[in-house]
Order: C-alpha cells, then sequence, then structure tokens
C-alpha cells in the first residue's frame, strides 16, 4: 500500500494499492484488488475480491464492483502499416464510472483512446460484459450478462417506466446475442433484452 487511507477504509490481504490514490470514507477492497496509481474511488464503494482498477480510473461513490471485473484495461485499437503489420494506437484515456454503480463479476471496461469512456450514475452491469473503448453510457441504463459494447457506442438515459410498448416491441425483435456495431447510438427509452442483435440506429422515442 503506497497511498495514505481513511481510517474507515477497508483493505483485503493481498492487495496492491498504487500512488497518490484516493479511497472514501467507508470504501471496503477485497482480497487480491490491484488498484492502480492516481486511481480515486468515492465514498462507501465495494469492490469483491480480485477486481484490478488500472491507473487515473475514477469510480463514483456507492459502487458496487463484483469479483474479476476488470476497469481501463487497454482498448483494442491498432493500426495498419503498408507491409502488413498492426501498430499499437496508444489509449491515454480513462474510465469514469458515477455513483451508484454495480458491474458483474468478469466484466471489463476498457480505457478510452483519447477520450474518456464513461459510465453515468446508476449503470447496472451483469457478469460478463465487454465494453469497448470510449463507449458512454447514459445514467440509470442496463446491460444483461455476456454483451458487447463495441467501441464509441452511445446508450441514453433509460425511459420512464410506463413506455412499455416499445421496450416490450425490441425485445420481441431481438433474436441474437447483443453486438453492438461501433458507433451506434440507442435512443433514451430503448431497453436490450438477453439475446438481441442491435445492427441499426434507433431514433429517440417522443418526450
Amino acid at each position: 500500500i503506497e497511498s495514505d487511507l481513511p481510517p474507515s477504509a477497508s483493505v483485503g490481504a493481498g492487495t496492491c494499492v498504487g500512488r497518490n490514490v484516493r479511497l472514501g470514507e467507508h470504501c471496503v477492497i477485497g482480497q487480491g484488488c490491484v488498484i492502480g496509481d492516481d486511481v480515486v474511488i468515492g465514498a462507501s464503494s465495494t469492490l469483491h475480491g480480485n477486481v484490478s482498477v488500472y491507473p487515473g480510473c475514477r469510480i463514483g461513490s456507492r459502487a458496487i464492483i463484483h469479483s474479476g471485473a476488470v476497469i481501463g484495461a487497454d482498448g483494442f485499437g491498432f493500426a495498419r502499416e503498408p507491409d502488413g503489420a498492426w501498430i499499437k494506437i496508444p489509449q491515454i484515456g480513462r474510465v469514469v464510472i458515477g455513483d451508484d454503480v454495480e458491474i458483474g463479476a468478469g466484466t471489463t471496461i476498457d480505457r478510452g483512446a483519447l477520450e474518456d469512456t464513461v459510465i453515468e450514475d446508476g449503470v447496472k452491469l451483469d457478469n460478463q460484459i465487454q465494453i469497448g473503448h470510449n463507449v458512454r453510457l447514459g445514467p440509470h441504463t442496463q446491460n444483461p450478462h455476456c454483451t458487447t459494447l463495441h467501441g464509441s457506442t452511445r446508450r441514453h438515459r433509460f425511459g420512464p417506466p410506463d413506455d412499455r410498448r416499445r421496450r416490450q416491441c425490441f425485445r420481441r425483435h431481438a433474436r441474437h446475442q447483443i453486438h453492438s456495431a461501433a458507433g451506434n447510438l440507442y435512443g433514451r427509452h430503448a431497453l436490450r433484452g438477453a439475446s438481441g442483435l442491435a445492427q441499426e440506429r434507433l431514433p429517440p422515442a417522443p418526450a
């Protein structure tokens, strides 16, 4: 542990905490976690065992991150050379996670290439989800298990609970595992159920 932590924080055995890390009051960090340099984690957040948070990432208050999640690994970015070789593009953005977010076991969220990957307040992510670089998930959206959001995907704020027909229609016509194309934009009332394939932009629903 290379940072000063508040007395109310709990850090499990075998956890590594880098330099200039800031933990809020009453944080709980489970066994075997790795917290990189310059990470900020808000008050009353819980990281279960073996979570990795790469340097510079931000996690808000009251977050729950389950075992095996990886926050801030490099996004999949490569450029092709004339001879066919692949050159790695540096991924210099961060992952910024809001308040009251829950992230399931084994989920990975890549850091941004230039801008940050942003998970806004109240987002709920199930187990084994892949979030690509520069994705932005709006407040109170959710994703079911084993889904993939490719780089630069955007999802708007989840809509009001009375918008049931639109959500049911979307689920009824979604028949394959979700793999969103890069750059897709989802309407603010869209909820994708398990086994859905997002192939085109959805217009925002009427306000």
